[in-house]
């Protein structure tokens, strides 16, 4: 293993983030250098604290590193901002210099607002990278306001960026209440219509797929897959300039293959979207489907990769929901394949990090089962029991695993919230749908149905 060539002092946090990288490679930076052809002095000061390194830079480090450039500006933005929140909360403000005679503004009123317009949108998309979706909605309504206050019509384009940003910015805070998912919607939709009246295919493609994303929230399986393949007839034309866009689609093309559980169709999906490198993704979410997929393929060698991404991504950025979910699947690919030990300890650490997770608790029980049993696991399975019964999750989650491993050892004493959980599901896919004539899912309501049929039969 290389010596340290970046002491952690001399480190801003996307240094320390490559110093690590390099570190856990058994690399160096003169290395790093000479995969781009860079100088090793080039990368050295843009590691620095303070230093906002430049695109060029940014997107040479991520050829290198064969990392995503948005998990590299992620870095650069967390320290810029928590920078400036330190200075406000201590009350560091530099005092303009004392000039008596006051000095002109630069440019045209125009010019002015446009420059304050195009600030809001750095500090908007800077928030937007770190998931703080109300500061970065409070700064693109400030540059909407100032491009209507604009006594120039400001472009149909600019106004159509702004107006996504708020609606992806809306969807992201879906988690908050199904109300932001709403207004996310209707955001999406009036970017459409300004798009389609000005001819703005990529702002109309995009809004298109904005809408199907928020109809796989809710689970409306059908209107989603109409919104990407609208989508994606517009695209025909302009696949390589827009491959952003392509991408998304892909993505959420896999995701209904994967809640339908055609396994094959959404891992060939995925891997069209994987194959596609933009810098505006990150691929952790991606990468969760993609290694879900590959466990039930059987391919678990590959799901353990993928995971294992994901895991370090999350551990990296403190993303705490991330890192249990990456834990959790991580264990149920292991079960799956018969490292019963193993899997065991994936969940166990799942449940350290989120302690509200039903999925680790139940998983340890499946596995103390298969491993000989315990005196606590009863216990162990009420308390996942409990926590389920409480899970808030997107229809498009499937939970039938956690609800059969509580119907397996619990019987009876479940049907009550089991049968609530199918309830709601059949609310977004009925009774007749495809989601419910999968194998899997067959099993789980012909178990549900004998539970309740014995329920009621008197003795």
């Amino acid at each position: 293993m290389p010596v340290r060539t970046l002491p952690p002092e001399e480190c801003s946090a996307l240094g320390r983030w490559v110093s690590d990288w390099l570190e856990r490679e058994g690399r160096n930076l003169n290395w790093l250098s000479r995969r781009v052809g860079k100088q090793g002095t080039v990368f050295r000061n843009a590691l620095r604290p303070g230093v906002i390194p430049e695109k060029k830079t940014i997107t040479a480090l991520s050829i290198a590193m064969g990392e995503p450039k948005s998990i590299l500006w992620r870095l650069v933005f967390q320290e810029v901002l928590a920078e400036c929140e330190r200075d406000e909360a201590s009350g560091i403000v530099s005092p303009p210099p004392i000039d008596p005679t006051p000095r002109r503004r630069s440019g045209s009123p125009e010019q002015r607002r446009s420059a304050l317009a195009q600030e809001h949108v750095r500090q908007a998309h800077a928030h937007m990278t770190l998931r703080e979706y109300q500061k970065a909605i409070d700064a693109l309504i400030l540059a909407l306001e100032l491009a209507d206050e604009s006594s120039q019509r400001a472009p149909r384009a600019e106004v159509s960026e702004h107006l996504l940003g708020i609606a992806l910015c809306m969807h992201g805070m879906a988690g908050q209440g199904l109300e932001h998912l709403s207004e996310a919607e209707a955001y999406y939709q009036q970017t459409q219509a300004i798009a389609e009246e000005y001819g703005l295919i990529e702002y109309a493609a995009r809004a298109l797929v904005g809408q199907g994303h928020t109809s796989l929230h809710r689970g409306a399986l059908e209107k989603a897959s109409d919104f990407y393949a609208r989508a994606e007839r517009m695209l025909e034309a302009h696949v390589q300039q827009l491959p952003g866009t392509m991408r998304s689609i892909f993505e959420g093309q896999g995701i209904i293959a994967q809640v339908l559980e055609d396994w094959p169709k959404a891992i060939a999906l995925y891997r069209q979207a994987d194959a596609i490198d933009t810098p505006i993704h990150d691929s952790r979410y991606l990468w969760l489907n993609m290694g879900h997929t590959l466990t039930y393929l059987g391919q678990h060698n590959d799901a353990e990769q993928y995971l294992l991404k994901v895991l370090d991504f999350a551990t990296n950025f403190m993303d705490k929901e991330t890192q249990a979910l990456a834990l959790f699947r991580l264990g149920y690919n292991e079960e799956r394949r018969g490292e019963l030990q193993k899997a065991s300890q994936f969940y166990g650490r799942s449940s350290e990090v989120d302690e509200k997770s039903p999925e680790p608790v139940l998983g340890l029980a499946r596995i103390q089962k298969s491993m000989g049993g315990s005196p606590v696991i009863i216990s162990l399975v009420r308390h996942g029991y409990h926590l389920l019964c409480n899970a808030s999750e997107s229809p498009v989650y499937d939970l039938k695993e956690e609800w059969l491993t509580c119907l397996d050892f619990l019987g009876k004493e479940t049907l009550q919230g089991t049968s609530a959980w199918v309830t709601r599901q059949i609310k977004n896919f009925p009774a007749n749908s495809s989601y419910w004539s999968t194998p899997n899912r067959r099993h789980f309501l012909d178990l549900l149905n004998h539970l309740a049929v014995g329920a009621r039969e008197p003795g």
